[in-house]
């Protein structure tokens, strides 16, 4: 720094920093990780999550192996797991609570449980609701609206919709076929959110909420996550987005539903968690849909059509 320059060292591990080509070769150097261990691993850059199902003991010794071999991954790599940010959480009312430990410097540590998670930007939690993630989320949107409405006199509807969308609804909106809410205090919490800033326009305070929306070209967020949720399930089932499926959605049989080959059969489920999720919520939405929506990529881009399902019918823009 400056005309100080620091002494020459020998580097043992690591890939070059700042580079082209450092992202791949840290993949690269990564790549046979989770060879190593019966249990399901799921990395992202320097992030890695081992997920087992625990039903019975041998379940609980084979999750504490492969803990062990992942620090035994990392002394022959030279790469140390950060103690203080290894945690596990423990999913399911029946789940046996087991305490966990991970070797670090020829000692044993107790892994944290957690009960939520910050995992790459969404709150997960333990109970598999998104309580937490819908309070983030409306805070720092929240935040962002208080800030507007102090920086500005004056906003017309341009300004409100062009400030809204670029600052405010992203962060109602991240992720959201991960997360997206079922339960309707959630729901009505990030609606909040739009039903406020569409009454910073003067002209716009004496009108309705459906009517504001209307003004300024937007939907509910509720319409947007059906979008959304869409949006993906076409990009998955036409291999644009490529994922390792663990439970990929079954086709339905012709037999069952009329119409075109396209359609998808809901899993069955015993819990809500599992009935809300993603695949589950999107079916009946995309079985929905006219087959030269489905079947043609230009019309599924410029997605601006009726999406009739039993509960509702929406224009999606």
């Amino acid at each position: 720094m400056g005309e100080v320059v620091s002494d020459w060292c020998k580097v043992y591990s690591g890939v070059p920093q700042g580079s082209v080509l450092g992202p791949l070769l840290f993949l690269l150097y990564i790549n046979d990780l989770p060879q190593r261990i019966s249990s399901i691993a799921k990395l992202y850059a320097d992030d890695t999550k081992i997920i087992s199902v625990i039903k019975e003991h041998n379940d609980l010794t084979n999750m504490q192996n492969d803990i062990d071999l992942l620090t035994e991954w990392s002394n022959v790599w030279l790469m140390d797991f950060n103690i203080n940010k290894c945690s596990v959480m423990h999913i399911g009312r029946k789940n046996i609570n087991y305490n966990y430990t991970i070797k670090h410097d020829n000692q044993s540590f107790l892994l944290k449980t957690t009960t939520k998670e910050l995992d790459l930007g969404v709150i997960v939690s333990s109970n598999m609701k998104w309580n937490h993630q819908v309070q983030v989320a409306t805070s720092k949107a929240q935040r962002i609206l208080c800030l507007i409405r102090k920086s500005f006199t004056y906003l017309n509807t341009e300004m409100v919709r062009q400030l809204y969308t670029s600052l405010v609804r992203p962060h109602l909106e991240f992720a959201a076929p991960v997360w997206s809410p079922s339960n309707k205090n959630n729901i009505n919490d990030l609606e909040k959110i739009q039903r406020r800033e569409t009454k910073l326009a003067p002209e716009l305070k004496h009108l309705s909420y459906t009517e504001r929306l209307t003004k300024l070209g937007l939907t509910t967020l509720k319409t947007r996550r059906i979008r959304g949720d869409l949006i993906a399930f076409f990009k998955l089932t036409t291999g644009i987005d490529k994922i390792l499926w663990y439970k990929e959605p079954n086709k339905a049989s012709s037999q069952r539903l009329r119409g075109y080959p396209m359609k998808f059969e809901r899993e069955f489920a015993k819990t809500t968690p599992r009935h809300n999720f993603f695949t589950n919520r999107v079916i009946p939405h995309w079985n929905a849909l006219p087959e030269k929506v489905v079947s043609a990529m230009t019309e599924f881009r410029n997605i601006s059509l009726k999406t009739t399902s039993r509960k509702c019918t929406t224009q999606i823009y």
